[in-house]
């Protein structure tokens, strides 16, 4: 169909676009280049699956987050190589791999009644400006939005089949379990699906106990197969949890922040549903799915407020279901409007994103390891690596908490860090640029940032 063509060219152009003239180059949010540090220490044999290792290793164990967003990142910067711009790499295959599952729910929806092209909730999709910083930035939330969206696609082929209850609820509880143990319980409202999306409610309470049995019974299982697992989610409730529901000097009010972090990064989805309801010229039929989806991303969403960390990258696993919910609104405007253009339009279209595309590559070619952000401590990171040939350097308590200057240190020149509880034996020693000059000490480097000396 020509207008399907019309649709996915707009996408595919898009995205190309938007991923493609930054995929190599360096630079990147501080959460994504640990996340990428951690994941290259297990594809190089450091740490494991339940006792991960961060750029401090051998020092410090990262206990930060669950274990398996990680663990897949690593086995395919293992496969692929894990050069700088790999995790960006991953982001983009994360994405490609969404787009699939929220065409593969769109097509289940096609069941019963004729909506317009797949590329449709695409396009409401990638037109948050949230999906387009996350999957550019390397976040664990990449990685568990594929298993909520995909335990939700096992349960509509369920409703759309109207057979193999029990099967689709033990993949979709199984999904859900994926979810978990790639970023806690942000996933757990996928638990909300079965009553929203299921139109026979008593199969509904059915599919969610089975999702919720599956998910208790693989807890024991691991737990039995290795008994790291309960240390594992001991460590990740005392360094995480606990301190995203317990902080008394918190002013509440706060967190209701989220509201507006949340309009912020549905706006345009809701403007273009508002786009579709100026242009048509009559009232459309309505689809019934429309709400439950909206409902369900809301449910991804408000809970949050719970949190005293109000961080907007929590929402990505609920923007599919804003995505969809508001495409199934403006459907039938626009499938008319598409049908309404001329037959050139198809090639029109198909020349211009063969021609976004091109330029897409060319830029980022030619942007290849181009510093976009943090460039004052991707430099510093830089040159103490180049004068530096260790693999240690000493330093003071006052770098502890520079971590985004310790990761892109240990990412791209595997140099770490030691402090003065743990000093390793080594001539070298960096400090704040703040800090005077040491006389006992041999001064080499003077960056935006720091200072690197070795011994007289």
């Amino acid at each position: 169909m020509s207008a399907n063509k019309v649709l996915w060219g707009i996408c595919v152009g898009a995205v190309a676009l938007i991923w493609l003239p930054n995929l190599l180059t360096k630079g990147m949010f501080m959460d994504g280049v640990i996340n990428a540090v951690v994941a290259e220490n297990l594809a190089n044999g450091v740490g494991s699956f339940y006792h991960l290792k961060d750029y401090n290793f051998p020092n410090n164990n990262y206990t930060g987050h669950p274990p398996l967003a990680f663990q897949l990142q690593g086995f395919f910067f293992k496969g692929f190589g894990a050069a700088h711009y790999m995790e960006r790499v991953y982001s983009l295959l994360c994405l490609l791999i969404q787009l699939l599952l929220i065409t593969q729910i769109w097509k289940q929806l096609q069941t019963k009644s004729e909506l317009a092209s797949s590329a449709l909730p695409v396009l409401f999709f990638i037109s948050s400006p949230l999906v387009v910083w996350c999957y550019s930035n390397n976040l664990l939330e990449n990685t568990m939005c594929i298993f909520t969206t995909s335990s939700v696609v096992w349960m509509l082929r369920y409703e759309a089949n109207k057979n193999g209850c029990w099967i689709s609820a033990l993949f979709s509880g199984l999904l859900l379990m994926a979810a978990l143990l790639s970023k806690g319980p942000v996933g757990l409202f996928v638990l909300a699906a079965p009553i929203l999306l299921l139109s026979n409610k008593k199969k509904a309470v059915l599919y969610t106990f089975v999702m919720i049995a599956a998910v208790v019974v693989t807890a024991i299982c691991l737990q039995l197969a290795n008994a790291d697992f309960t240390a594992m989610l001991s460590n990740y409730y005392r360094e995480q949890l606990s301190g995203s529901f317990y902080k008394n000097e918190e002013n509440i009010l706060l967190r209701f922040s989220i509201w507006g972090k949340l309009l912020l990064y549905t706006l345009p989805m809701v403007l273009l549903w508002a786009l579709s309801v100026w242009l048509r010229k009559e009232k459309p039929a309505a689809y019934p799915l429309a709400l439950p989806m909206i409902l369900l991303g809301l449910c991804g969403s408000l809970p949050l407020i719970i949190s005293h960390k109000q961080s907007a990258f929590y929402f990505l696993p609920a923007m599919p279901f804003f995505a969809m919910g508001f495409a199934l609104l403006s459907a039938q405007t626009f499938d008319e409007i598409l049908h309404r253009l001329p037959l050139y339009a198809t090639k029109v279209s198909m020349v211009v994103c063969g021609g976004v595309i091109c330029i897409s590559l060319i830029l980022c070619i030619g942007n290849k390891d181009k510093i976009m952000r943090d460039l004052d401590l991707i430099t510093d990171a830089k040159e103490v690596a180049q004068i530096c040939k260790t693999p240690h350097l000493n330093t003071n308590w006052g770098l502890s908490e520079r971590w985004h200057f310790r990761a892109y240190l240990y990412r791209y020149h595997k140099k770490v860090l030691c402090f003065p509880d743990k000093p390793c034996s080594t001539n070298w020693y960096l400090t704040p640029a703040r800090e005077d000059s040491n006389p006992s000490m041999l001064h080499l480097y003077s960056g935006s940032q720091f200072n690197l000396y070795t011994k007289l």
